[in-house]
C-alpha cells in the first residue's frame, strides 16, 4: 500500500472457471474511470485514491 494513501484502487478481478468450477484464468481490469461515481456517495474525490493494481507474483 502506498504511504499516505487515504484509499488504494487495486483493480477489478475477473475470474474464468471451467465446468468443474476450477479457476482457469484471472484478469485484473483497470476501471478507474468509473471510480468517481462510486466516490460521490462518500464525499471523496478520485485524487484521494492512489492506483496500485494487483500484479502476478509467480
Amino acid at each position: 500500500m502506498p504511504r499516505g494513501a487515504a484509499a488504494v484502487y487495486v483493480g477489478t478481478l475477473r475470474y474464468f472457471c471451467d465446468d468443474f468450477n476450477t479457476i482457469t484464468r484471472v484478469e485484473v481490469m483497470d476501471e478507474r474511470k468509473d471510480i468517481s461515481s462510486v466516490l460521490k456517495a462518500t464525499g471523496a474525490s478520485p485524487s484521494d485514491v492512489r492506483p496500485s493494481l494487483l500484479k502476478r507474483v509467480r
